[in-house]
């Protein structure tokens, strides 16, 4: 039987990366939708300029675009990183139903075998 400690880091390893899938997907939807109307409201660090259209400041506009790209795929990146780091951390955790295995723990086995076969030999 699994650990509460594994229960606890899958639910919360599940609704980290869930929010952050869900926040990326969103992001990267609404810059493609800026991109594709041509005009885009700024982010909080460039509020001053109020609305921006691609037809009137076009060196404006694609920096702020690139910010949004970049923002959207940081978030989509950090998901994957999840994604990784849970998927070995399944692999590793003897307790997990994913769990690979290993040479190491296969020659404790045979160790712990081997030893415990030599105790009731002295019995």
């Amino acid at each position: 039987m699994p650990s509460p400690l594994y229960y606890a880091t899958t639910i919360g390893f599940r609704v980290t990366r869930a929010f952050l899938f869900i926040l990326a997907v969103f992001l990267l939807a609404s810059t493609t939708y800026d991109e594709h109307r041509g005009i885009t409201v700024p982010p909080d660090r460039f509020a001053v300029l109020g609305e921006v259209r691609k037809d009137d400041d076009p060196k404006q506009f694609r920096s702020i675009m690139t910010y949004k790209w970049i923002r959207g795929s940081l978030f989509l990146i950090a998901w994957s990183a999840l994604v990784g780091i849970r998927r070995r951390m399944d692999k590793l955790d003897p307790f997990s139903p994913n769990f690979a295995g290993n040479a190491e723990l296969d020659e404790l086995g045979r160790d712990l075998d081997k030893e415990e076969k030599q105790r009731e030999r002295h019995k």
